[in-house]
């Protein structure tokens, strides 16, 4: 902005849509992608002293973790009621080429992370002093599908919830650090 006055913005966007196809939802799965904005403001007061403040926040959204069904032990069977594999797999053919699966909950994994610091720096002679103000948080809502598989559950216990079994969650971690650094010159 001027001389002792920088700023410095930066940002960026990636997507990979997933390797493996829910034939129940129409999604593909194991994909992310995610946006991160970082924003820096540098002064310069004199030269005895630097300021720099600094932020960044990250979007993301992912379809982690779903697999697709590669191999069955010959003869075994769907749940303790002894259902032929069929009714799990449903039509799809199982083997090292695989990736399609059939799953009632896609699997997911959103994250937000927001983080800012301030850095200031005095030097004095040969040596400097620094101090490091820090704030970040970070959220990330899951939600994954348990029996891996669209059976209706229902069908076998009446009482049971329509559906297959998915379980979610989320959790958040928030820091804060404050460090204070002394440094002496490279040499002697």
């Amino acid at each position: 902005l001027n001389d002792r006055l920088k700023f410095r913005l930066t940002g960026n966007h990636r997507r990979y849509r997933g390797y493996v196809y829910n034939l129940s939802t129409g999604n593909w799965l194991n994909g992310t992608g995610d946006t991160t904005v970082r924003g820096k403001l540098e002064w310069t007061p004199g030269y005895d002293w630097t300021v720099t403040a600094s932020g960044s926040a990250t979007r993301t959204r992912s379809t982690c973790c779903a697999s697709a069904v590669t191999w069955v032990s010959p003869g075994v069977t769907f749940t303790k009621a002894g259902l032929p594999q069929e009714m799990a797999i449903g039509g799809i053919a199982v083997g090292a080429d695989n990736r399609v699966t059939r799953m009632d909950v896609d699997a997911r994994g959103d994250g937000r992370d927001d983080g800012a610091s301030l850095r200031v720096v005095r030097r004095m002679g040969g040596h400097s002093l620094m101090s490091i103000t820090a704030v970040n948080q970070y959220r990330l809502d899951d939600l994954q599908d348990t029996d891996t598989t669209d059976f209706d559950f229902s069908t076998l216990a009446p009482q049971a919830p329509k559906g297959g079994s998915g379980n979610g969650g989320y959790f958040k971690i928030r820091s804060t650090t404050q460090e204070i650094r002394l440094t002496s010159p490279d040499s002697g």
